[in-house]
């Protein structure tokens, strides 16, 4: 820092006031100048820190969007493989309409195909019931003409 000037020793003058009042404004001058580049040099030093800081910030931000977006997107494949697993539900499963009219065609065909087989039984009763009858009645015709052959045989032998 620049020294203030000494006021002379002997006594004022107009000269000594002259010379005394420069020095004190040229020392003033050189002070405030002084003063003036240490606050601009401290303002330059602020404004450097904060140029870092900015950028940090902003370099730090710009990793976080990254990682956001980053995030998002994977969110966002997520989601569009839901909605391609939905679609392909969609595509591949029946509408209800259909399934229910398909159920109805299908009992109506299974209560036809009951309705065949108790026939097709009811004739292989019959059928069975039919030979039972005609066994019988073979039989009893066997035991008539068994029984009239014999009849006639005895009365041969009778006659004889």
């Amino acid at each position: 820092m620049a020294e203030r000037p000494q006021p002379p020793i002997e006594g004022w003058t107009v000269l000594t006031s002259l010379t005394y009042l420069s020095d004190l404004i040229g020392s003033n001058d050189r002070r405030y100048d002084q003063r003036f580049n240490d606050m601009h040099a401290n303002v330059d030093q602020k404004f450097q820190a904060q140029r870092e800081a900015v950028v940090a910030a902003m370099t730090a931000a710009s990793v976080a969007v990254s990682k956001a977006e980053a995030a998002a997107e994977k969110r966002l494949d997520a989601v569009n493989e839901f909605r391609g697993t939905l679609a392909d539900q969609q595509r591949n499963l029946m509408p209800r309409a259909e399934a229910e009219a398909t159920m109805h065609a299908m009992q109506k065909e299974i209560a036809d195909l009951k309705q065949q087989i108790d026939s097709i039984r009811d004739r292989g009763i019959g059928v069975r019931g039919g030979w039972g009858y005609a066994v019988g009645a073979i039989g009893l015709l066997a035991g008539t003409i068994g029984a009239i052959m014999t009849g006639i045989a005895l009365f041969e032998k009778a006659q004889r």
